[in-house]
C-alpha cells in the first residue's frame, strides 16, 4: 500500500496549481454565461412597509409629525395605486 503524506500531497498541488486556477477559471466562466443568457429567475419578490404612529389627544404637533404624516400619506396613495390593491378589490 502507497500513503500520501502532506508533503507530497502539497507538492501535488503545487505541481499543478496553473490546471487548478485554470479549470476554476472555465467553471466560473462557464457559469456566469449560463446563468446570465439562459437561466430563468424562478422567485422575485417585492414589499412595502406601512408604519403607523398613535398620537394622544391634546398634544402639540412638531415639524416632525408633519413629514411623519405626508410619508404616510404617500405611503396610503402608493398602497391604493398598487395592482395588488385593485386585485384584492375586485374580489368583494
Amino acid at each position: 500500500e502507497e500513503t500520501m503524506n502532506v508533503k507530497r500531497l502539497w507538492g501535488l498541488l503545487k505541481k499543478n496549481k496553473w490546471l487548478i486556477f485554470m479549470s476554476t477559471c472555465v467553471c466560473v466562466l462557464l457559469m456566469s454565461v449560463y446563468l446570465y443568457a439562459f437561466s430563468v429567475p424562478t422567485y422575485q419578490s417585492e414589499t412595502e412597509v406601512l408604519i403607523n404612529q398613535s398620537v394622544p389627544e391634546n398634544t402639540v404637533v412638531q415639524s416632525q409629525d408633519v413629514q411623519a404624516n405626508l410619508q404616510l400619506v404617500n405611503t396610503y396613495t402608493s398602497i391604493i395605486t398598487s395592482p395588488e390593491f385593485y386585485q384584492q378589490f375586485q374580489q368583494y
